[in-house]
């Protein structure tokens, strides 16, 4: 399909107005999409109200406060947008106008796996005097440094508040690489980067009921988009917002804040009218922000989280003048193959545009109507890289080495307790002795199943992960002693609900060893008693409690099984209990891969026979001890043979 084209800036597409924010000691010049006008009406939040003529509510706060968003969303808007921003799921194949005006009303998704920070320290930065008082430099300095210290993090939205203190709002999963930031220096200014238990701003307020002027001016930004879609090219066409005589007449672009707040909820219908990814896909595959005046793309960074998977976009005829403009949109967009910035003055100051573009977007081909790569080129570079990845570990399922059945005994009747009773299970198998630890490790492959993603908030308090834990006193502090202490942790762990070990073994992998040297309870063995090494490879369920949703987690328990003290109620107990969580990944079909083992097993050992004129028996035990490989077998067959007895083949004259 043909990229998306628009008509190119004009005198009009590159209109500016001054920001009217009395926060900072003066005025700044700003781009973005907007209609040149007054001041906009706030609500006591600080939020545009997006009515005509709201009635006054201030609790003292500016007109002019920064609203910019950030990921994912934006700051507190006003009741009206956020009822606009309700989950409206709609199948079939209707049109665009019909699917966004026959809507369904959803509740918000649960917040539980995303924490909420304050960050203060700005205002004594030299940052502070900027025309947004700092704000856009904090976030890409806070995004640059989690990025140079390990794998980045993902800002969802930001607030700035009249006392010059940013709220941001991220992934459990980000939690930890944010607060490694406290204590750091930005613009000549210390940063306090600290946890907000009370939540986002305002999240907890009671909204009102939806007005009917505002269920009208909802319909309105419907039939925005119904009439920009194009459903035979699969484009959204948003190029000359500024001009459009809708959104010019319901006051939305008065002011480059609320034209931002617009562009959210526009997102928001849209993201919520496709509310799957096939959907996103199969409906748009072209986006045009032609001829917006747009400098930077924090101002309609949400196109990334609701199309993450276009092929085409137009960009052309904005005002980005270095590509640190269009860094927030660095990851994103991984399947782009049409990139248009024609017009844009980064295309001849900044002499490292093409090279990071590439870098930016793997698939981009098309760069403002001029050949980058072929698909030849691109299928070449998806090679090499996944050549460069890692070999995975073979998979031989489980090794299993006790023939006296107390790992199998106690593996049964722990799995089924633990679900069931594990205020039991800590008296039968664990004493005062028994240690347990929890590690978490959040950054993993995750199964690409429609299956929930659960929050790590019950576990992360207890992790134990040593690349995480580095103090010693956090280490000794999180490593559990006791059944009594054990049994008080595991009463605050989610519930969970594991496979059947019986009828469904193949969901685990189940590894037993001996182990020499344990500590003997008695004390009569200074060197030690054996015991047993288990670990134990699996899934189970979980229910979330605060959402009621079931999802899966991945898991892998290490057990140290001792003779236990005399009195104890089963004749061993637990030394040791280790367990890890993960995403979850299925286990790896065991059957299947021990089956193919044997069959080439059995190919080499019938070549062999055949060659050699051994019988099958023999040709097993000459490969065995060639460690099965064919060449050094057929090479120790050559060496021996002259040895060899007519036992040994089929043959007796051979």
């Amino acid at each position: 399909m043909a990229p998306p084209t628009g008509p190119r800036a004009d005198a009009r597409a590159t209109r500016s107005s001054t920001r009217n924010n009395n926060n900072t000691g003066g005025g700044g010049t700003r781009s973005g999409i907007r209609k040149q006008g007054g001041g906009p009406k706030t609500d006591r939040n600080g939020d545009v109200i997006m009515g005509n003529n709201p009635a006054a509510k201030t609790d003292g706060r500016k007109s002019g406060q920064s609203a910019r968003g950030g990921r994912g969303g934006s700051r507190a808007v006003s009741s009206a947008e956020q009822k606009i921003k309700r989950h409206l799921g709609v199948q079939g194949e209707a049109s665009l106008a019909k699917r966004i005006s026959e809507l369904p009303r959803k509740k918000f998704s649960n917040m539980a796996n995303r924490k909420v920070f304050k960050i203060t320290g700005l205002q004594q930065s030299k940052a502070a005097s900027n025309a947004d008082r700092g704000e856009r430099g904090l976030l890409d300095f806070i995004e640059r440094k989690s990025a140079n210290m390990g794998r980045g993090l993902k800002i969802i939205k930001s607030r700035l508040d009249n006392d010059f203190i940013l709220t941001v709002m991220v992934d459990q999963e980000d939690a930890e690489e944010l607060l490694k930031l406290n204590n750091f220096v930005f613009a000549g200014a210390k940063l306090t980067v600290a946890e907000d238990p009370n939540g986002w701003p305002g999240q907890s307020a009671p909204k009102p009921k939806l007005s009917q002027e505002t269920l009208e001016r909802k319909s309105q930004l419907q039939q925005v988009l119904a009439t920009r879609y194009n459903a035979d090219a699969k484009l959204l066409d948003l190029s000359r917002l500024g001009e459009d005589p809708v959104l010019i007449g319901m006051g939305y672009l008065e002011d480059k804040d609320r034209a931002e707040k617009t562009f959210k909820v526009l997102m928001a219908i849209c993201d919520e009218t496709f509310p799957t990814a096939d959907a996103k896909r199969d409906a748009v595959v072209s986006v045009s922000l032609a001829n917006n005046n747009i400098d930077w793309v924090g101002q309609v960074f949400d196109l990334a989280e609701t199309f993450p998977d276009i092929k085409n976009l137009d960009l052309s005829g904005n005002a980005f003048k270095q590509l640190k403009s269009l860094n927030r949109w660095r990851g994103r967009f991984r399947n782009l193959e049409t990139l248009l910035m024609i017009g844009s003055p980064v295309e001849t100051e900044d002499p490292n545009y093409k090279t990071e573009l590439m870098q930016w977007f793997p698939k981009l081909m098309n760069l403002s109507n001029v050949q980058v790569r072929t698909p030849e080129q691109i299928a070449a570079e998806e090679a090499a890289k996944a050549a460069a990845r890692p070999i995975p570990i073979p998979q031989f399922g489980s090794d299993f080495r006790d023939g006296s059945g107390i790992s199998e005994a106690f593996l049964t009747q722990f799995i089924q307790l633990y679900d069931t009773d594990r205020s039991q299970v800590a008296s039968i198998f664990y004493d005062d002795a028994s240690q347990f630890s929890l590690s978490v490790t959040t950054q993993t492959p995750r199964d690409q199943s429609d299956s929930p993603v659960l929050p790590w908030a019950a576990y992360l308090r207890y992790s134990r992960n040593l690349t995480r834990i580095t103090s010693r006193s956090a280490r000794v502090q999180r490593l559990v002693r006791g059944a009594a202490m054990i049994k008080e942790l595991w009463t605050t762990l989610p519930q969970t609900r594991h496979p059947n070990l019986t009828t469904e073994l193949h969901k685990y992998i189940v590894d037993c060893h001996p182990l020499p040297g344990i500590m003997d309870p008695t004390g009569q063995s200074p060197t030690g008693v054996d015991g047993l090494l288990l670990t134990l490879h699996g899934e189970f369920e979980e229910i979330d409690p605060t959402t009621s949703k079931v999802g899966k987690r991945s898991f892998t328990r290490t057990f140290v099984l001792g003779p236990a003290a005399p009195g104890g109620q089963t004749a061993f107990r637990v030394v040791s209990d280790m367990l890890s969580l993960r995403a979850h990944q299925p286990i790896p079909d065991q059957s299947s891969q021990a089956s193919s083992e044997q069959e080439t097993k059995q190919k080499m050992i019938t070549e062999l026979s055949k060659l050699t004129n051994m019988t099958p028996q023999y040709s097993e035990m000459c490969l065995a001890e060639a460690a099965w490989n064919y060449d050094g077998a057929v090479a120790k067959f050559q060496e021996l043979r002259p040895n060899l007895g007519p036992e040994v083949f089929m043959n007796p004259t051979a």
